[in-house]
């Protein structure tokens, strides 16, 4: 455990530090997960020694909403002025979302003679 925690923490530094000095646009915790993805298609990283620390990640996940919703909370009242723009921007992008991942889902799943290829 202490071992796949060591890596998923490693890549996240790797990425914060590859942020820093190329300064990039993108976040650094971001960037550090792309790069432990790739490592896990490639097979630098094994899958095994980073399945159960990260599924106890996911699993306390929620925890670190409570922060965010609390916020929302606070900043209610201004919220409520700018309600009905955030919704419709909450509305079309999640909809330019799930068109945007069909159509990569469609081109991605082909069939071919009634099989996937």
């Amino acid at each position: 455990m202490l071992t796949g925690l060591t890596i998923i923490f490693g890549f996240l530094f790797l990425g914060d530090l590859i942020k820093e000095v190329l300064n990039l646009p993108i976040p650094g915790n971001v960037l550090g997960m792309i790069l432990l993805f790739f490592s896990l298609i490639i097979g630098f990283v094994p899958l095994k020694s980073v399945e159960k620390p990260s599924s106890l990640l996911l699993g306390v996940m929620g925890i670190f909403f409570v922060p965010a919703g609390v916020g929302i909370i606070d900043q209610l009242q201004t919220l409520k002025r700018f309600l009905v723009p955030a919704l419709l921007a909450i509305t079309l992008s999640t909809l330019i979302t799930l068109i945007f991942t069909g159509y990569v889902f469609k081109f991605f799943y082909k069939k071919k003679d009634g099989k996937r290829e």
